[in-house]
C-alpha cells in the first residue's frame, strides 16, 4: 500500500470509528435509562454478553475554599506545601548570569510527541448540520446584501466611485 492508499485507509476507519462511537454513546444512554426504568442493574444475554448497570460516587474536593477554611482557622498542619521550581524566575537568573545556562540546559528534557491528526471533520459536521448550514446561508446572505439598495448590486453611486467616500 502506498503513502497516498494509506491516507485514504485510514481517513475511512477513523471517520468510520467516530461513527461508531457516536451511535455506541447514544445507545449507551438509552440502555441505561431503559434499564433504570425497568428496574434492571444485571442481564446476561442468550449469547453470553453481560449488560451491568453500575452506580459508582465520584468525590471531588473544591481545595481552594477548603484551603481558606483551613488558613482561617490556623490549620496550617493540614496543609502540605510542594517546592516547584518557578521557570520565569529561573530564566531570569539565567538571563542576570546567577544560574550558568549549562545547569538549566542539563535539567531540562525535551521529548518529541508525534500525533496524527485527521482534519476535516469539523467541515463534514458542519456541512452535515442544517442549523448551521442555516447560519452559514444568512451570513452570506447579509454578505451580498445592501439593504440600501434594490437587488444584490451596489448603488449607481457606489459604482461611480473609485475611492471610498
Amino acid at each position: 500500500m502506498n503513502l497516498a492508499e494509506l491516507k485514504e485507509a485510514y481517513k475511512a476507519r477513523k471517520l468510520a470509528l467516530d461513527s461508531a462511537k457516536k451511535e455506541e454513546e447514544k445507545y449507551k444512554a438509552l440502555l441505561k435509562d431503559a434499564m433504570l426504568e425497568a428496574g434492571e442493574s444485571d442481564y446476561t444475554d442468550e449469547a453470553g454478553y453481560r449488560f451491568e448497570r453500575i452506580v459508582q460516587e465520584r468525590k471531588s474536593m473544591d481545595e481552594e475554599k477548603l484551603l481558606a477554611e483551613l488558613h482561617e482557622r490556623n490549620l496550617t498542619s493540614c496543609i502540605a506545601t510542594k517546592e516547584v521550581v518557578d521557570e520565569d524566575a529561573t530564566l531570569k537568573a539565567v538571563e542576570a548570569g546567577e544560574l550558568p545556562q549549562e545547569v538549566l540546559a542539563d535539567a531540562l528534557k525535551v521529548t518529541e510527541v508525534v500525533m496524527l491528526k485527521l482534519t476535516g471533520e469539523l467541515i463534514v459536521g458542519a456541512v452535515s448540520n442544517p442549523y448551521v448550514l442555516s447560519l452559514v446561508a444568512v451570513s452570506v446572505w447579509n454578505t451580498l446584501n445592501d439593504p440600501t439598495t434594490k437587488g444584490l448590486g451596489d448603488s449607481a453611486r457606489a459604482k461611480s466611485y473609485t475611492a471610498p467616500q
